[in-house]
């Protein structure tokens, strides 16, 4: 926690009108009763969570040694809010160098009695001022090579997250870089199978210097030495080992040249500026860099640019190719992730996840060819509202699961299987036409929270339940208000030998033409 840090967030705490703030979250609490409620009380609640590290800095900067290490209770407080300024910055004054604050979180609670005269409590919005990591205070450098010898050997480890073990070769022991922390890595120990919380502190190793110290391997003394090699400055496209990419670390948008195959996991872990990147057709492998760049420069998502085709993105070796750490993908220039998509004729398979995460997803037409759609291909897009399905698709698990604003869904005559929770908690459904094609449906299809969600009408081409549907493939959601086995399983309305809507089956057949033109 850097003292700039500190000093922004006292500046903000110190404009916030903490009883305006107050006052609009007990207007939100009787907009929430309707006018029925009878304020008792309000105040801000604060929950803060501090620990030390404590390290003698001596005046040559290699003599960095740890001295002690301490972690306090969090504080939980509920203060009036002419309190509030004076109790947070008393807290605040107490960090120092050798102080960091783990956690401070902020909300305005109101309680009320409604207008049957229960006692509730609402809560305002909850504002983290900081949520920082044990000694991450500092962002991973670029290009971070340590050198280690242990037990008479030697290796060079390049460092990627700011959370490392390196495991010392024929011991049963570990150094651990635990984070960053006034300009160098912190450095402990530990065994191989203790947790964290046990490991022995060493210091801080400053570039370009050197640590030493002496471990016992259970019996045996064994001297470890450690060299943070200096960071290079060449990193203007430098092409590195592996024909990978060191970055410059100060660029918002990188174009990799054509003849790039692969991307180091680390490439892009020392650039915070980096917004997008542009990936040649030529690539074959970008491993864990673009989730190693979401971790590293606090959950930031690039923006992807791509020259090859969408079935050969899915093809890369990849740790990421959805929307999950990618807020972008530009493929013959536009975003696949982002609006309308309308896939292309062809295309018979979606992977596991292809889609999962775009959340600025609006409505989705998959072609007459289309086959297959893996699990969770579209999970979690919650801007998600329309889906047409105009193929003999066999649809995976969860496909659809979490999509909050999803209305209209159409399948196909000819759609096989519909998988289990394929639309769970999809609050918004519209009855769904399922054709009588569909010879296999999995468990709780469209399980919900609980009864405050629109319970979907299913209207089924087949007479009856086919043998391949499971018996709960209707469950919406489970109440448990009479106790573990003897709660009330919800279903939604179902009903059987219905004809599509004629006015629907005229308006996908003007999908289907406009799609072939």
């Amino acid at each position: 926690m850097t003292e700039k840090k500190i000093h922004d967030i006292q500046k903000e705490l110190n404009e916030t009108n903490w009883q305006q703030l107050l006052d609009a979250t007990a207007e939100q609490a009787r907009q929430q009763a309707e006018g029925q409620a009878t304020i008792t009380d309000s105040f801000i609640k604060l929950k803060l969570s501090f620990e030390t590290n404590y390290y003698q800095d001596y005046s040559d900067p290699e003599d960095v040694e740890y001295l002690s290490f301490a972690k306090f209770e969090p504080i939980e407080l509920s203060l009036p809010a002419d309190e509030v300024k004076a109790k947070l910055q008393s807290q605040l004054t107490n960090i120092e160098k050798r102080l960091m604050l783990k956690e401070l979180e902020v909300y305005p609670v109101v309680n009320y009695t409604d207008g049957q005269g229960n006692s509730q409590t609402y809560e305002g919005p909850h504002k983290d001022y900081y949520n920082g990591d044990r000694f991450q205070s500092d962002p991973l450098p670029a290009d971070v090579r340590v050198k280690v010898t242990a037990n008479g050997q030697t290796e060079e480890v390049r460092i990627i997250d700011s959370k490392t073990y390196i495991n010392l070769k024929d011991t049963r022991k570990r150094v651990l870089i635990s984070g960053v922390a006034y300009g160098g890595l912190v450095i402990g120990q530990t065994d191989s199978d203790l947790d964290w919380k046990e490991d022995f502190f060493r210091g801080i190793l400053l570039p370009g210097r050197r640590m030493q110290f002496d471990i016992d391997d259970y019996g045996t003394p064994i001297t470890v030495e450690l060299n943070y090699m200096k960071p290079r400055t060449d990193y203007e496209d430098m092409l590195i080992e592996d024909n990978c990419l060191q970055l410059a670390k100060d660029r918002e948008e990188l174009i990799v040249p054509e003849g790039v195959t692969t991307i180091d996991d680390g490439a892009l872990v020392g650039m915070p500026s980096l917004k997008s990147i542009h990936l040649p057709h030529s690539i074959k492998k970008l491993g864990k860099s673009i989730c190693n760049y979401y971790w590293s420069n606090q959950y930031h998502k690039l923006k992807v640019a791509y020259d090859g085709t969408l079935s050969e993105w899915w093809n890369l070796d990849s740790y990421t190719r959805n929307g999950y750490r990618i807020s972008s993908l530009f493929i013959d220039g536009r975003d696949l992730f982002k609006g309308d998509l309308t896939l292309p004729d062809g295309l018979t398979e979606l992977p596991d996840e292809a889609f999962a995460y775009c959340t600025e997803l609006t409505s989705v037409t998959l072609p007459e060819s289309i086959v297959k759609i893996g699990d969770s291909a579209f999970s979690y897009c919650e801007k998600l509202r329309q889906v047409t399905i105009l193929g003999p698709a066999e649809i995976g698990a969860e496909v659809f699961i979490s999509n909050k604003a999803l209305v209209k869904v159409w399948l196909a005559d000819g759609v096989k299987s519909i998988g289990y929770n394929c639309f769970s908690f999809c609050e918004k459904l519209e009855p769904i036409f399922i054709p009588k094609s569909v010879v296999e449906v999995g468990y709780q299809i469209s399980g919900q929270n609980d009864g405050n969600c629109i319970r979907p009408v299913f209207a089924c081409e087949a007479p009856r339940k086919p043998d391949g549907w499971h018996k709960d493939w209707a469950l919406t959601y489970y109440d448990p208000r009479f106790g573990y086995g003897h709660g009330y399983d919800h279903f939604h309305p179902v009903m059987w030998g219905m004809q599509r809507p004629e006015e629907k089956k005229q308006s996908m057949q003007q999908t289907i033409s406009h799609n072939k033109k």
